[in-house]
Formats: structure tokens, C-alpha cells, sequence
């Protein structure tokens, strides 16, 4: 079964996001904090990570990344990270760390779907 984790600090982007998915019937894990994301990851070991750059810290997005990267290759997880702006800078530190891509916020729900269904296909081949 597919599992993705969506991280933000803003618990309503999150849970939003959470929400939208599981109504296509895919299990997701919301988390708002860097050691809720990665005991989350850790325990679950989802396909697929939204990670929000910015959270509590300006690094948080990067700390949870690097922790993911130590464990999991970008073979076995996709990470898209989620950004207030774009910032090419955070954009480009995040490939380096092993993330697939980026959405700037305000999320278009569309571009979101089809990002959350093109990795989740990549990630059965």
C-alpha cells in the first residue's frame, strides 16, 4: 500500500493535504514537527514525503531531509519539498540534499495530484 507523509508546520496545510489524499484511498501521516516527521518515516517508511523548507526553523525541512537520505535512497523515496516562495537558493540546497522536486504555496491542488501520482508510479518500477 502506497504511504505518504506530509509535513508543514501549519497544521491546516498538513491535515488539508492529508485529507485530500486519503479520499483517493491513499494512507497518509501529517506531521508538524521535525521529530514527528522522522519518527513518522522512521516508523512508517512511506514511498512519498511533502516537506515544508521552512517550519519552526529556516532548516527544519533540510534537517528532516538529510535524516531521510541517511536511511533511504531516492530510488525508495520520493521527496518533494514544499516552499512559501522560490526561493532558488532553499530550491537548490534541497536537489542537492536528494529531494525530486518543489511546489510553491499556495499548492495548486492539481499540479499537486498529478506530482503525488507520477512518483507514487515511479516508485512501483
Amino acid at each position: 500500500m502506497d504511504k505518504i507523509l506530509i509535513v508543514d508546520d501549519e497544521v491546516e496545510v498538513a491535515q488539508f493535504l492529508s485529507n485530500f489524499l486519503r479520499r483517493k484511498g491513499i494512507k497518509t501521516f501529517p506531521a508538524t514537527t521535525v521529530k514527528e516527521a522522522i519518527d513518522i518515516f522512521l516508523r512508517e517508511r512511506p514511498n512519498l514525503v511533502f516537506l515544508d523548507i521552512r517550519m519552526q526553523t529556516p532548516d527544519d525541512g533540510f534537517i528532516i531531509l538529510e535524516k531521510i537520505r541517511e536511511v533511504a535512497s531516492e530510488e525508495e523515496v520520493k521527496v518533494v519539498m514544499l516552499t512559501a516562495r522560490e526561493d532558488r537558493a532553499s530550491i537548490m540546497k534541497a536537489k542537492k540534499l536528494g529531494a525530486q522536486d518543489y511546489l510553491v504555496k499556495p499548492i495548486d491542488l492539481m499540479t499537486f495530484d498529478k506530482l503525488v501520482f507520477q512518483y507514487l508510479k515511479e516508485s512501483h518500477s
